[in-house]
């Protein structure tokens, strides 16, 4: 993986980022196909996740996170709840915060998760202009799959509108909601030539940052909470580490008690290795000069790639690498760092190289966050036991597509739901 995607590799991203882009205007950063540009359209996302940025943040993520622990209890819900979904709702409100400083409210109001439609067709559009690009660029995708078409139509019209209605309040306007959201920073960026962003390219970075910020984040809480349903083992023991640790909910937030739960980070990491939100190939083309990839040689315009779960399962490096083992992210006993070094140079969830997902820190501090929270307040009961017979399994569909797992909650004994807004507690009601 090194040789094709470090910093170094003398490739770039294949065609299959652009096949179904129709303005070369509107290039976000995970479509330029060349690392140079690249890494200058990544600086002007980098100040909105920078330090003081997700500091801010904190606070938002953690409403959304109360709010979807209440609704996990809610009795006008479903009682058996497909979490895959939820997670969803979850992850769209939290990046809707963030991005635009109000979130969908899908958490709250069934009418707005017809987005999540909307949502898949556009991703898997993306998807089939990779694979047969004349799809778009003949204008035939029209006429075979209508519903992908349109569906990839609407939500772009959505999300303009959102686009469009944060970017009047100007650049010096701190979000909708009077705090600094990820517009906040570019609206006040600079394109390559010193010069603000335009709007094709501001659509282009809001709509990257919802599509790969959350589809990908509800993947790895889904694969977190079902190997922690399958596993009652590893999750009594998180359990004792969280109630070792934190004496309330309120407890539970960023910082060194909750840096201090190496457990949690254990089962987040291993969860991450074996439902891996990225299981396909990322494409590379090589460039003038080719390459040599574990030793062999490669000409210019090949393409070349490695499949993230063929890494993450790859049992020359990784011991029993079906098994949901949390051990062999901690040295000990079970584990020796030599060992563990060695298993995690076979895969990387957040990729690495100039393209390492600029997005890390955020979707860890989601993923540590919500799984922390839900674990120490709510008992998950497991609805279809069979699920648990397999592995998670996660379709490749640009964005990682998936079902289950399937659970119904209760409150642990003597534990309490942490109090919501009283915002919330409208749409809650």
């Amino acid at each position: 993986m090194v040789d094709i995607y470090a910093y170094k590799a003398n490739v770039r991203k294949s065609d299959l980022s652009i096949a179904s882009q129709s303005n070369p205007e509107s290039t976000d950063t995970f479509s330029e196909l060349y690392k140079e540009p690249a890494l200058k359209k990544r600086k002007v996302l980098s100040y909105g996740f920078s330090e003081s940025s997700l500091r801010s943040f904190e606070a938002y993520m953690l409403d959304q996170i109360n709010l979807f622990c209440h609704q996990l209890l809610n009795p006008s819900n479903e009682k058996v709840k497909d979490m895959s979904l939820w997670f969803n709702y979850l992850s769209y409100d939290i990046m809707g915060e963030m991005v635009f400083g109000r979130g969908f409210g899908m958490l709250t109001d069934p009418s707005l998760r017809y987005i999540l439609e909307l949502i898949d067709a556009t991703v898997f559009s993306y998807l089939l202009g990779g694979i047969i690009p004349w799809l778009h660029r003949s204008g035939v995708i029209t006429l075979l799959m209508p519903r992908i078409f349109f569906g990839r139509k609407r939500f772009v019209a959505e999300a303009g509108k959102r686009i469009t209605e944060r970017i009047k309040l100007g650049p010096d306007a701190e979000g909708i909601n009077g705090r600094k959201d990820f517009f906040h920073w570019l609206l006040n960026g600079k394109d390559e030539n010193g010069q603000p962003l335009q709007h094709a390219r501001l659509g282009a970075e809001g709509v990257l940052l919802i599509l790969a910020g959350s589809d990908t984040s509800s993947a790895s809480l889904a694969g977190t909470l079902f190997y922690l349903m399958q596993q009652p083992r590893c999750q009594k023991k998180l359990l004792e580490e969280l109630e070792r640790t934190f004496d309330n909910i309120d407890e539970i937030r960023l910082g060194d008690k909750l840096t201090s739960c190496v457990y949690l980070r254990a089962c987040v990491d291993e969860a991450l290795r074996m439902a891996s939100a990225g299981p396909g190939i990322s494409e590379r083309t090589v460039l003038k000069g080719g390459t040599t990839i574990n030793g062999e040689y490669f000409p210019e315009g090949t393409t070349v790639g490695s499949g993230g779960w063929a890494s993450s399962y790859n049992e020359k490096y990784i011991q029993d690498c079906e098994k949901y083992w949390p051990e062999r992210h901690i040295p000990g006993e079970e584990f020796s760092a030599e060992e563990i070094q060695i298993a995690r140079s076979a895969y990387w969830p957040f990729g690495l190289g100039a393209r390492k997902c600029v997005g890390m820190k955020v979707a860890l501090n989601e993923l540590h966050l919500t799984i922390a929270r839900l674990i120490y307040l709510l008992e998950p009961i497991p609805e279809k036991p069979e699920e648990f017979q397999k592995n998670f399994e996660i379709l490749d569909h640009q964005n990682p597509k998936k079902v289950g797992p399937w659970a119904s909650f209760k409150l642990r004994p003597g534990k309490k739901l942490p109090d919501l807004k009283p915002t919330q507690m409208q749409g809650h009601d």
